[in-house]
């Protein structure tokens, strides 16, 4: 069977050199969910058409691919542009480190080929707010939680004052009760969180540590909703930032 010419616009993932010269490159597309491709000859000197600074984190592109079902080789990328005119992170060491946390969360929660257009357009406005506002601390934990409204495992918010959050359970309860739970500081913050309108801007005080406790909470939490799911490498970095 032939391999079909899709036009597609992509959300770029992940890279991994391959020889001298080539990279494979994950992405999620808006019309075949995830993908991976073969990107032969990018990183040649003098290269024309591709070029490498195309495939870093969350970089957007509207590009032709090659598709096919019952395909047992990668597929490519024949053409490629970014969205925009220029990415307004890749220059910028904190907003760079966040695209990267980002892009390794969703590649261990996206399934192969699961297309979702409503969590297309959702990442694409993550990524114009990352390149076109201030990040503050906050901005992570609500993404993490977006999230898991988008891979059907959201926290139940049923919450008592001096309950726990149960990162197993995935539900505020007694402490008694709780087999991996958050801290009584960090489950009520967790709960201010699970409280906030996700359109709205306004910075939840708290301690960087009880912050922090909240943000890797949600990861753990992921690892018990999500088969396979594991800690992404950029999270020390994270922590050291926020």
């Amino acid at each position: 069977m032939n391999a079909q010419v899709i036009h597609t616009e992509l959300i770029v993932l992940s890279r991994l050199r391959y020889g001298d010269t080539s990279l494979i490159v994950r992405a999620y597309t808006r019309e075949l969910g995830l993908q991976s491709y073969m990107i032969k000859g990018v990183l040649k000197p003098k290269k024309t058409g591709l070029k490498p600074s195309y495939f870093q984190s969350l970089t957007r592109l509207n590009a032709v691919v090659t598709y096919s079902a019952k395909a047992q080789k990668l597929e490519a990328i024949r053409e490629a542009k970014p969205v925009a005119t220029s990415n307004g992170f890749s220059a910028d060491v904190l907003k760079s480190n966040v695209a990267l946390f980002m892009a390794e969360v969703l590649s261990m929660l996206l399934s192969e080929e699961q297309e979702d257009q409503q969590l297309y357009s959702f990442l694409t406005d993550q990524i114009d707010q990352l390149e076109t506002e201030a990040v503050g601390p906050d901005y992570l934990i609500l993404f993490l939680l977006r999230l898991a409204h988008f891979m059907g495992c959201f926290p139940d918010k049923t919450y008592e004052s001096s309950q726990v959050f149960d990162l197993s359970q995935g539900l505020f309860t007694k402490s008694q009760y709780a087999l991996t739970p958050l801290s009584t500081e960090a489950s009520e913050l967790l709960h201010h969180y699970l409280g906030t309108k996700f359109d709205n801007g306004k910075r939840i005080n708290a301690s960087k540590a009880t912050r922090q406790e909240v943000l890797e909470g949600l990861l753990r939490y992921f690892s018990f909703q999500i088969a396979g799911f594991k800690f992404p490498k950029s999270l020390e970095i994270i922590q050291s930032i926020f």
